[in-house]
């Protein structure tokens, strides 16, 4: 299998590239995978496979991204469906049946092949099926994902735009009177820190004018500071941004109702997603198996429609590190800038529904994910 070097572009077989220690016969620069060593046929990958997933998965340098994100752009592109689609052989399973019957006063022994050949057919139709239809495996895992990165960054340098690890813990940080006698218009709530982060990171706050904050308390060093600052302005409008889980499901609720974040104010918020109808209605989500079933609180079973419950009690989760970072960005800008010029006390075209209207809050869902 012939490689090209990143460095200069020039094509090495595995005979030079062992002739030469893992390294370009041109220019001397060590390649990081070596295809021929990987046993399993989908992970023979090369050097400038991986470069080109870092430059998509980066929006060509300009978005930051978690090792997550770069984990599923990996896996949809190296755990691809290896059969054809059921349609097809159910097609040629046709054709076959139908060639059988014509030649079968002909040659009786042909009928009866065609015959064996139609029930492959349809048994691989069978399977094919069953293959789309059931939440696939994940090819690799995010500890392969970090080691490759690794080895990655100790040849060519570090991936600036890799957001690092969450910190454990941090002091609170002072915010001057002037910053924090203010407040914000906006918040979003995540339901996972390295969500956050993300947002953050990719500065997400400045151009919206908003809060970003985690459910569980991240950034942690100005969170109380920030809480404050929210709960000063009784035209605040949050929104939800969660993954299709049972956790995901409940943010809004612990919002609207617990004292800490905003259960003594009559304020708006919006549940963008991902829940599990904009999954089920979408049918283009990477759909994984978390658990054999996931635990709903009664207040999200009351939300939820009965096919969306029975989809998370068979414990399927989608992720929003599914979406690609400049997707999921702009699915969000899309969400607040809808939210600021639809009229939501009548019916805005779908873009919005309202789920719950209560004497202290108004919770609204997002009809579709992007």
């Amino acid at each position: 299998m012939g490689m090209k070097c990143i460095q200069c572009n020039t094509d090495n077989d595995l005979r030079d590239r062992t002739r030469n220690s893992g390294r370009c016969k041109k220019c001397n620069h060590p390649f990081v995978f070596e295809p021929s060593a990987e046993s399993n046929p989908r992970l023979k990958f090369t050097d400038a496979f991986f470069q080109k997933a870092l430059q998509d998965i980066s929006n060509n340098g300009t978005i930051h991204f978690t090792p997550r994100q770069l984990q599923y752009l990996l896996d949809r592109r190296l755990n691809k469906l290896t059969s054809f689609h059921p349609i097809v052989l159910l097609i040629f399973s046709f054709i076959v049946i139908v060639i059988s019957i014509f030649l079968f006063l002909a040659n009786p022994v042909i009928t009866i092949i065609g015959i064996f050949v139609s029930a492959s057919l349809l048994s691989g139709a069978w399977k094919s099926f069953q293959e789309r239809r059931n939440p696939r495996p994940e090819l690799i895992t995010l500890p392969q994902v970090r080691e490759w990165l690794r080895r990655w960054q100790t040849i060519n340098g570090d991936t600036t735009l890799l957001l690092p690890p969450l910190a454990q813990s941090a002091q609170p940080r002072s915010i001057s009177p002037d910053v924090s006698a203010y407040s914000f218009d906006r918040a979003v709530i995540c339901d996972r820190d390295e969500i956050a982060q993300f947002l953050i990171a990719n500065n997400f706050h400045f151009e919206n004018n908003c809060a970003v904050l985690s459910i569980d308390g991240y950034p942690q060093d100005i969170f109380s500071t920030v809480m404050e600052m929210l709960k000063r302005n009784p035209e605040l409008k949050v929104y939800a941004i969660h993954n299709a889980d049972a956790k995901g499901v409940n943010l809004v609720h612990q919002l609207r109702t617990e004292p800490n974040w905003f259960g003594d104010q009559p304020i708006q918020i919006f549940d963008l997603g991902l829940s599990p109808y904009q999954v089920l209605k979408g049918k283009r989500f990477r759909v994984i198996q978390s658990s054999p079933s996931q635990t709903l609180s009664s207040e999200a079973r009351q939300s939820l429609a009965p096919q969306e419950v029975q989809w998370l009690e068979a414990g399927n989760l989608v992720e929003l590190d599914s979406l690609m970072p400049q997707r999921l960005l702009q699915v969000l800008n899309h969400g607040i800038a809808t939210s600021q010029s639809s009229d939501l006390g009548s019916d805005s075209g779908g873009d919005f529904f309202l789920m719950t209207d209560t004497s202290s809050s108004s919770v609204y869902g997002a009809d579709s994910f992007g």
